[in-house]
């Protein structure tokens, strides 16, 4: 595997989330391509902690237009 990009959602099942599932990918891929995690949590915590991670944050629903300028910027 060889993405570019990578879309998460952070909220999973049996309350596992978004870092979880990328925690488990990013070990398998050298070098780590830029993260959008997507969102319906609004808290300041969370957009922190998406920060910290170097990953972009956009809250559902998100709008196609934000969707165009985040990957048109992540992958330029």
């Amino acid at each position: 595997l060889d993405p570019q990009l990578i879309i998460a959602d952070y909220h999973l099942d049996d309350g596992d989330t978004g870092f979880d599932a990328l925690a488990i990918t990013r070990e398998h891929l050298n070098p780590h391509p830029p993260v959008i995690m997507i969102t319906a949590n609004y808290t300041n915590e969370l957009r922190q902690q998406v920060r910290e991670q170097g990953y972009s944050l956009l809250n559902k629903p998100v709008k196609p237009h934000k969707m165009k300028l985040a990957l048109s910027n992540l992958l330029s």
